[in-house]
């Protein structure tokens, strides 16, 4: 597992208390939304909200077209029309 972990109990209404030492790692606190997601597998997980998704999104998939991306891009356009 990556980065800082921690086990919480669910109390009696299912809520739980985030750790300080992994909302301290995360840089949450009072005030912030966070969002929770689950999989068919049972696998959880919380991640803050961003204030803007563009820029969270921003450099994602850097290196996806290669060295010279506006040149795959004019090949992958030519190789569509063939």
């Amino acid at each position: 597992m990556f980065g800082v972990s921690a086990e919480v109990k669910l109390g009696d209404k299912s809520q739980f208390v985030i750790p300080a030492r992994i909302r301290e790692n995360a840089k949450v606190g009072p005030g912030d939304i966070l969002i929770m997601t689950s999989d068919r597998n049972g696998r959880m997980s919380l991640i803050k909200k961003p204030e803007d998704w563009a820029k969270a999104a921003w450099g994602c998939c850097k290196g996806t077209w290669g060295e010279k991306p506006l040149e795959a891009l004019q090949k992958e356009r030519e190789d569509a029309w063939e």
